[in-house]
């Protein structure tokens, strides 16, 4: 009897159900998905990520296609025997690239219009060129500065003193190089100077995600060419990823039990009734003054 009551309470139950209607949610299960295969999502978008936040303006972006290009002017044919400075610098003009010559500093150098450079070598972009003639001029090194939408050429010690501030993205470098360690290498890799370690010259400001610099446009130009390189690193998908591991503990000791009396250390009681014992003497006995 008992059988029969239960198997018709399971009838009448299983009539009485109706079929839930699906949720409205979608579980999508990744195994081992890391940061860098969401960069990866996020580069296969279209949206590229980008590295700096300094905005260019028109003749400078100009300026810097041209030195990261073969230069197609017309040359001075003497240029490898020794070409008058001044006349490299005309035929940079005549291409279509505003060069100017910052002639008080250069003359402060004992270097004029006139002296003569030599050395080019063909199918180098002409910021590699540039680099070659302006190493050695009249024995001393210049470089160039973009300044007021011209290419300005001076000397080193003034291009050191012109610093430039520039937010630089990382946080697409991954987690396993925070800013923190990022701002480590650039500090050890590239010119410098930097006022943490040298006591002069330019500065990092680290922020979540991301580097304030404040720097030469050189060193500016090392460190995009730095964080370019890894890029490339941290972007390889070929070989084994590599997970960060936390920072240890310090395994310094423990501090010390109050001071010292009469020479000795203070020792941590044995029991929560007994007070600190003094190592340098025996209870009773009088310290020394």
């Amino acid at each position: 009897m008992h059988r029969v009551i239960a198997f018709l309470s399971i009838v009448l139950l299983t009539q009485n159900l109706t079929i839930a209607a699906p949720p409205n949610v979608v579980l999508i299960i990744s195994d081992d998905q890391t940061y860098n295969d969401y960069e990866l999502i996020k580069k296969k978008s279209g949206k590229p990520v980008p590295r700096l936040y300094c905005k260019m303006s028109p003749a400078r972006e100009k300026i810097e296609q041209q030195l990261d290009n073969v230069f197609k002017g017309k040359l001075p044919d003497t240029i490898q025997q020794g070409t008058p400075f001044a006349d490299i610098t005309d035929a940079l003009n005549e291409s279509g690239l505003t060069v100017l010559i910052d002639e008080e500093r250069l003359s402060e150098s004992g270097i004029g219009r006139d002296e003569e450079v030599s050395g080019w070598i063909r199918n180098l972009p002409l910021r590699d060129n540039l680099e070659l003639l302006l190493a050695n001029v009249g024995g001393v090194e210049l470089t160039y500065l973009h300044k007021n939408g011209v290419l300005w050429i001076t000397t080193i010690e003034h291009a050191e003193e012109v610093l430039e501030t520039v937010l630089y993205e990382v946080r697409h470098l991954g987690k396993n190089l925070p800013a923190e360690d990022v701002r480590d290498v650039i500090q050890s890799s590239t010119s410098g100077p930097w006022f943490a370690i040298d006591g002069l010259g330019g500065t990092v400001d680290v922020i979540p995600g991301g580097l304030v610099i404040r720097q030469t446009q050189k060193v500016h130009r090392e460190i995009d060419q730095l964080i370019e390189q890894l890029e490339a690193f941290t972007s390889r998908t070929d070989l084994p990823q590599v997970e960060r591991k936390p920072d240890l503990p310090s395994q310094s000791p423990p501090a010390s039990w109050g001071g010292k009396a009469g020479g000795g250390s203070i020792a941590p009681p044995t029991n929560e009734n007994q007070p600190p014992q003094h190592k340098g003497f025996k209870r009773g006995q009088k310290g020394g003054t």
